[in-house]
């Protein structure tokens, strides 16, 4: 293996000292999602609505729960490639104002697409404060950089997948609202519409849908970081139910994201815990996270905490120029080692140790991770 970085004092000040920050991810289509198909949406699915009542019991899931597999996992990058390497008849409004964002880009400076998944960008993002290792596989064709987390194996993907999600699962059905409206009245729940005085009813989440981790919606998100266009997918975020009236792509712009959590109250490293959330918040543009703090009993006996992200790191000593700058050196770094790369077929594999802060890599050739149908698009253009 080659070195390609390392971070020691010395090159840790020089981060702080010389930032690069990200623009505002803008969200650019929402796909539903059902095992491996995949379909566009135009609304958000679920909306939050906070609890009304407490103790919140979140061991109590109704239905039989169904883990995530493999196989959806792994197909979640087809999201983002449909959305940038096939023929659409017509364009959102949002990607509209993209396409009109990379013009204006590119009269500054040549810039350099990526394309990746939210995951694996937390984990480069956070890897100064990261505690376990995980490796990355880079292509580059065309002048884009395609990034992925080294993929798991099925077995020991399935060994993961430990049944802990019960927590999940059920602060899901108690704090989640179908965007839909509602048959049957006395099933719904009521919010007013202020847009037209009226009242809307929605529907309580389907219990398949939250017990089901393979029923779900993603998020295609753009931001601008140094010279480089990231585009990529992630877990949708939620937006409040008193804000259904908007939820509508052409409107999304003007609402404000919000997630979920439920954490155990007496975790002791909250530092870590808190980076992750603000790294996935950050990425996906949502403006408040809601946490609740469950006992050892799964029983959630205060009221959801409401952070602002923007407040998140002013509680911690993680530092974010740091995880954007580092981000930018590692891809100009890659860029660099790859400038003469222009196949899919040859995979660079990134490995990052969290023990020596650094990243080392080496080249490996017919591995390629692009699926063939979007690959031949990708490739089309090769002189």
């Amino acid at each position: 293996m080659s070195l390609l970085l390392q971070i020691n004092d010395c090159q840790l000040v020089k981060l702080q000292q010389n930032p690069e920050y990200m623009t505002r991810p803008k969200l650019v289509k929402i796909y539903d999602i059902n095992y491996t198909r995949f379909s566009p949406a135009k609304k958000f699915r679920y909306l939050f609505k906070e609890p009304s009542q407490y103790p919140l019991d979140l061991n109590n899931v109704v239905g039989d729960p169904i883990e995530i597999k493999h196989s959806t996992q792994n197909n979640l990058l087809h999201p983002l490639l449909n959305t940038y390497f096939e023929d659409h008849n017509e364009k959102s409004l949002l990607e509209e104002d993209i396409d009109d964002d990379d013009n204006r880009n590119a009269n500054k400076v040549e810039m350099t697409d990526v394309y990746s998944r939210r995951g694996i960008l937390e984990r480069i993002m956070g890897f100064y404060y990261e505690k376990n290792d995980f490796s990355a596989l880079v292509s580059r064709c065309n002048g884009k950089l395609f990034v992925v987390e080294l993929p798991q194996s099925e077995d020991a993907f399935e060994r993961n997948q430990s049944g802990n999600n019960t927590h999940h699962r059920r602060f899901c059905q108690i704090t989640s609202v179908v965007f839909e409206i509602c048959k049957e009245p006395a099933n719904c729940y009521t919010t007013l519409d202020s847009s037209v005085g009226k009242i809307l009813l929605y529907t309580m989440p389907e219990l398949s849908d939250c017990n089901d981790d393979n029923i779900f919606q993603v998020a295609i998100h753009e931001a601008n970081l140094g010279k480089y266009n990231l585009h990529y997918v992630a877990r949708a975020p939620a937006i409040k139910v008193t804000e259904a009236s908007k939820n509508d792509l052409k409107n999304l712009r003007d609402v404000e994201f919000v997630s979920t959590k439920q954490m155990w109250s007496s975790i002791r490293d909250k530092s870590t815990k808190f980076l992750k959330y603000w790294l996935q918040s950050y990425l996906s543009n949502v403006r408040e996270l809601y946490i609740a703090y469950k006992d050892s009993k799964g029983m959630v006996s205060s009221p959801i905490e409401c952070w602002k992200t923007c407040d998140i790191p002013k509680n911690y000593l993680w530092k974010p120029r740091v995880c954007t700058t580092f981000l930018n050196e590692f891809l100009n770094k890659v860029e660099e080692i790859m400038a003469n790369i222009n196949s899919l077929d040859i995979v660079f594999e990134f490995a990052f140790n969290t023990s020596t802060r650094s990243v080392t890599y080496f080249k490996k050739s017919g591995v390629g991770f692009i699926p063939k149908e979007y690959a031949d698009r990708i490739q089309e253009k090769i002189v």
